[in-house]
């Protein structure tokens, strides 16, 4: 069964976009509540022992409910999803520390992911900030957040063995989970056409996806080097 679940994701996800660009509601937030569920029962059927790996779920755990909060309009749930989507990122965060610990340094992966990133959010925060209102420190609160979890994702890359691993999976799954974060900005500050909720969501789809699929391939790697 593990192997259909890959399948069946990617089948919801795009079910999702359709009933996004079809402007069928009810669908769309089904769809849209499966797609973590289905990334947790991926790790699942595929041995991810929850007590070593108990950071990763939670992380997606924190992901599902910020989905959920969402879905409802209200500055309250848009504040409340920021939160739980902060805590996703300060597990995946710290996932991502006790792979491979941090070293500020200045020829590494880290500083350069982390101050390239926090500059480009820096300029759309700029960009956004009339518009912004109260939600102005939240905004830069939370690039800050998913700045240093890119960052802690693509310093992983150094540790022996895992460079090939880091670039497949968790590095283009947090740049997404950024680009994703930045569209839902742009679009919900600034106003876009239908696409960008698309875009919104198949970017942050992906970005969940490829983030899990590291998760799990990081598991089976160190079930190996074990034996």
């Amino acid at each position: 069964m593990k192997k259909y679940i890959p399948i069946l994701f990617w089948i919801v996800l795009i079910a999702q976009l359709l009933f996004i660009q079809q402007e069928m509601a009810t669908p769309r937030l089904v769809s849209k509540l499966l797609l973590v569920p289905l990334l947790i029962l991926m790790l699942v059927l595929n041995g991810v022992s929850l007590k070593q790996y108990w950071r990763a779920y939670v992380g997606l755990f924190f992901s599902w409910i910020g989905d959920g909060l969402l879905i409802f309009s209200g500055a309250e749930f848009f504040l409340a999803g920021m939160i739980a989507f902060i805590l996703a990122h300060v597990h995946y965060s710290l996932y991502f520390i006790q792979l491979h610990p941090a070293r500020l340094r200045w020829k590494g992966n880290f500083l350069l992911f982390f101050l390239g990133l926090l500059l480009l959010c820096l300029l759309l925060f700029n960009w956004l900030k009339p518009y912004l209102g109260v939600y102005q420190l939240p905004i830069l609160l939370y690039m800050a957040f998913i700045s240093l979890m890119a960052s802690l994702a693509a310093h992983t890359a150094e540790k022996a063995g895992y460079r090939v691993l880091v670039w497949r999976s968790f590095i283009p799954g947090a740049l997404l989970f950024v680009s994703s974060d930045a569209l839902l900005a742009v679009n919900k500050f600034y106003g876009l056409p239908l696409w960008a909720d698309i875009g919104v969501m198949l970017t942050y789809g992906m970005a969940q996806y490829f983030l899990t699929i590291g998760f799990r391939k990081v598991a089976l790697e160190q079930v190996k080097t074990t034996k």
